[in-house]
């Protein structure tokens, strides 16, 4: 199981570095396989862009894309099947380092690229690779997305056994290290909605000895 050191934090408060929670979690018999650091290497270097235009490029699964970073218009060469115009998405500017790769200045014949448009894998927060990232309105183009993604992070990778299903979810994990601290941790908060109207399914008892009574509720 993968959770993330930012998103622990929300439920339980500590000051130790991603790996002593790693050793504290050891020392409750939960195995910690990994502690791999995200997007620490693209801090401050990310921005949301626009997608003003795009364009088909001839002969080639390509896409012409003419976005804003809140200061002006570049020209960005992308093949994502889910690029469209109006989405906001992330924008690697040249000079960015993704994945041991410095992004630079592209030519496509006579058409320029510059950077690139990433994708949830590139910037090490998913696995998803067909598509550039899609994301809320609440995001301001110039801006540096990693603050509102909660960025950079820590993924840590731990081994839960059979025998502890309680910890196979963040409060389990953040139950037990505030158990450690002798600190209370928080629950989310939950505002389901409640409908009183029964909506139309039929229930049969087929033994109202055995079963005198059955309740039921509908959760959507």
């Amino acid at each position: 199981m993968k959770i993330t050191y930012n998103f622990l934090k929300e439920f339980v408060f500590f000051e130790e570095s991603p790996f002593e929670i790693a050793e504290i979690l050891n020392s409750l018999g939960i195995g910690v396989k990994e502690v791999k650091s995200v997007g620490e290497k693209l801090e401050n270097k990310l921005k949301v862009v626009k997608i003003e235009k795009i364009s088909p490029l001839e002969n080639k699964e390509l896409y012409l894309c003419e976005i804003n970073d809140g200061e002006k218009n570049l020209q960005v060469v992308c093949g994502a099947k889910n690029v469209r115009e109006g989405m906001k998405t992330i924008y690697a500017p040249p000079g960015t380092e993704i994945k041991g790769e410095i992004i630079g200045i592209r030519e496509f014949g006579k058409i320029k690229s510059y950077g690139m448009l990433v994708s949830l894998d590139e910037i090490g927060i998913g696995e998803e690779r067909e598509g550039i990232v899609e994301i809320e309105d609440d995001f301001k183009v110039g801006e540096d997305p990693f603050p509102k993604l909660s960025l950079p992070d820590y993924v840590l990778e731990l081994e839960i056994t059979p025998n502890r299903p309680d910890l196979l979810g963040i409060i389990g994990i953040a139950r037990e290290i505030a158990t450690y601290k002798r600190i209370s941790f928080r629950l989310p908060k939950a505002n389901p909605k409640i409908n009183l109207e029964i909506p139309e399914f039929e229930i049969e008892v087929k033994d109202y000895d055995l079963c005198p009574r059955y309740t039921g509720r509908i959760i959507k």
